[in-house]
């Protein structure tokens, strides 16, 4: 027999006795809390997600189709896209013809789009591309913006990159929490029609992989439920960071197209959308400025990684690593381009991003990859370079120059010994 749910209690209560009830497995119980819940905060998506779960274990199909039907469309009206389109696609999953919540999301992408458009600085959109990922070239995309940079030789770009755009909620809840996938930021309603049908959702339990280290990368996955742990393919497996909805995963290996750096794992139970590689390039194509937002995207996730192992970052404050993320500049070289020269003074730490480059020196060659640092002795305490860097393939890499580390670290932790005791660290 079903309890009576006093209309007394609190939001607090209702959650505390529907999370109690799911517990002992009573979900009529958990079902009328969380439809309570709903009737008290009718904007809130998780209540009738959560009210879909229950609807589901007491096989009650069609009001569970509803249900999901008012998620979607109150996570993708707060702009919460990935978890919208997690909630269409387990619609779709069990009535392929209904498409009511499919049209809804469409709606609310279009009139987030024009919201964007709105608040966007102007400048020109850089072209979508026919060249698929593993080709890419933002030289060639962002039109007037990429120019020959002395890093050591003219074969060298730099890419100024504009990140996606990640602006305070102006009104319309179409534009609140445009953060929660700013890769979807571009997309017309009908590229993310065709994005959903493409998706593929997967459902994960505590501690289920992912994805492994040196796993070939053929998808991204975006986390609509749930949470996620990236940590390195080494033996000693530092966490690199812990992510959540919204987030993007697996973009630094399908990038660089080499095997996956690093490794990832579902902290709790859920839900994940896998774009594959094809659907990938088919956006490239299609929509402007996309290409772009996965090479920020990327850049961002390789330094996250570069930031939590690296002994010239690992110990500095969270403001220093903000500071530093924005320092870090995107260049892109071509092939037989000499980076750095045997004997000059190194002004840059480099890190490998795409492509494949050489060390060399008098000890022999040795060959580089994604997520590779370079110069890192001869860059804090700037002397000359043992080996020179030359890239064997086209690619791209990430580079700080000395000047701003040691400026942003210095006012981070001003009247510290971070600077000295860091330098030490590397140079010994």
């Amino acid at each position: 027999m079903m309890l009576q749910m006093p209309t007394s209690r609190t939001i607090a209560e209702l959650r505390e006795a529907a999370r109690a009830a799911r517990a002992r497995q009573r979900f009529e119980d958990a079902l009328e809390a969380y439809l309570e819940l709903e009737r008290r905060e009718p904007e809130e998506p998780a209540w009738p997600k959560s009210a879909a779960e229950c609807h589901e274990r007491l096989g009650q199909h069609e009001p569970q189709l509803a249900a999901l039907e008012r998620a979607a469309s109150r996570y993708a009206a707060r702009g919460f896209f990935v978890r919208a389109i997690a909630m269409c696609k387990m619609i779709l999953a069990r009535e392929p013809e209904h498409l009511v919540a499919l049209e809804a999301l469409m709606a609310h992408q279009a009139r987030r789009v024009t919201g964007l458009d709105r608040l966007r600085r102007k400048r020109p959109s850089s072209p979508p591309s026919t060249q698929p990922l593993e080709s890419a070239s933002l030289h060639d995309v962002v039109d007037g913006s990429a120019h020959p940079v002395d890093i050591s030789d003219a074969g060298v770009y730099d890419i100024p990159l504009e990140r996606a755009p990640r602006p305070s909620p102006v009104g319309g809840a179409e534009l609140d929490a445009l953060a929660a996938a700013p890769l979807f930021a571009t997309l017309s309603a009908d590229a993310l029609r065709r994005l959903v049908g493409e998706v593929q959702l997967l459902e994960l339990p505590a501690e289920a992989p992912l994805y492994a280290a040196g796993e070939p990368p053929d998808a991204l996955y975006f986390i609509a439920d749930g949470g996620v742990r990236l940590h390195g393919g080494g033996p000693v497996h530092a966490t690199i960071a812990e992510l959540g909805p919204g987030d993007v995963v697996g973009v630094v290996g399908l990038v660089a197209n080499e095997p996956r750096p690093t490794s990832a794992v579902a902290t709790e139970p859920g839900r994940f959308l896998a774009l594959h590689r094809r659907s990938i390039d088919s956006l490239l194509r299609e929509v402007p400025g996309f290409r772009e937002g996965l090479f920020d995207l990327a850049r961002q996730r390789l330094l996250a990684a570069l930031f939590a192992t690296h002994p010239l970052f690992r110990g500095l404050a969270p403001e220093a690593h903000d500071r530093l993320l924005a320092a870090f500049r995107l260049f892109e070289v071509r092939s037989g381009a000499t980076l750095v020269e045997t004997g000059a003074t190194s002004q840059h730490l480099i890190v490998i991003m795409t492509g494949r480059y050489e060390a060399r020196g008098s000890g022999g060659t040795a060959v580089l990859r994604v997520g590779d640092v370079v110069g890192a002795s001869a860059f804090v305490d700037a002397t000359s370079a043992r080996t020179s860097l030359v890239a064997v393939s086209a690619g791209f890499v990430l580079a700080l120059h000395r000047s701003a580390y040691l400026e942003i670290v210095g006012e981070v932790h001003a009247g510290g010994d971070v600077v000295p005791e860091v330098i030490g660290t590397v140079v010994s």
